[in-house]
């Protein structure tokens, strides 16, 4: 056995030990793929991507429906990044996509962040007591 094929094996025990809970089709299950220097070097479905139809998970195949959830991420990402001074989540979006048409006002990352894109600044609120 190769160095590699060694190492590709080691891998997938390690992984199968890691989605053990996975594997029941009776439950919901997982994609995983691993990529390394611009090479897929890992690829294996865990568990039911579709309980009715019984339908494993398959990386190459599976579409999950993640909705709004990328966007934590996303905004994690994007504050990462302000810590470093790479961008401020004060910056207007278009910086970054140029395509977003202009409303009359600047829309910032934050405001994308916050669901607050068409909202009435807070500066613009009356107080209610």
């Amino acid at each position: 056995m190769e160095a590699g094929a060694a190492g590709g094996f080691d891998r997938e025990c390690r992984l199968d030990s890691l989605f053990a809970d996975y594997k029941d089709m009776a439950g919901p299950g997982v994609a995983v793929a691993l990529v390394y220097d611009n090479e897929l070097v890992f690829s294996k479905g865990y568990g039911s991507a579709n309980l009715e139809y019984d339908i494993p998970a398959d990386p190459s195949s599976t579409i999950f429906h993640i909705a709004s959830v990328s966007k934590q991420f996303t905004v994690f990402a994007a504050m990462l990044l302000e810590e470093v001074d790479k961008l401020s989540m004060q910056d207007d979006v278009r910086e970054y996509i140029p395509e977003v048409p202009v409303f009359g006002e600047t829309i910032t990352l934050k405001d994308l962040a916050a669901h607050t894109v068409g909202s009435p600044r807070s500066t613009h609120h009356k107080e209610v007591h």
